[in-house]
């Protein structure tokens, strides 16, 4: 199985530094890059390996956002505080606050 905690931004994801595992032999893999499309609601996988047959591959998928550490806190920070807003009701209409940035209604 291949498997990594922390997968870096790209176009479909990266695994740095993984661990493939396979009937107890461990291989260091510096760097996968896989691209999938979605095809009947199923993952379509055709990229070139040099894995063995039958090797099961765990997939992550990754937002492609460009957030470094400090951006990606800060808005987990910001959606934390809107959902504690919703669960208190503490909510504001859309065409009031679009008035009072004096923009036209919706």
């Amino acid at each position: 199985m291949l498997s990594h905690n922390h997968l870096e931004h790209g176009h479909f994801g990266r695994i740095h530094d993984a661990c493939l595992t396979d009937q107890n032999a461990r291989i260091t893999v510096a760097e996968v890059l896989l691209k999938a499309k979605v095809r009947g609601g199923r993952l379509l996988l055709d990229e070139p390996t040099d894995l063995p047959e039958g090797t099961e591959v765990e997939l992550t998928p990754v937002l492609d956002d460009d957030l470094d550490a400090a951006e990606r806190r800060a808005l987990e920070s910001s959606l934390a505080r809107s959902a504690a807003q919703l669960a208190r009701n503490d909510l504001v209409d859309t065409d009031d606050m679009l008035r009072r940035l004096g923009r036209p209604k919706r």
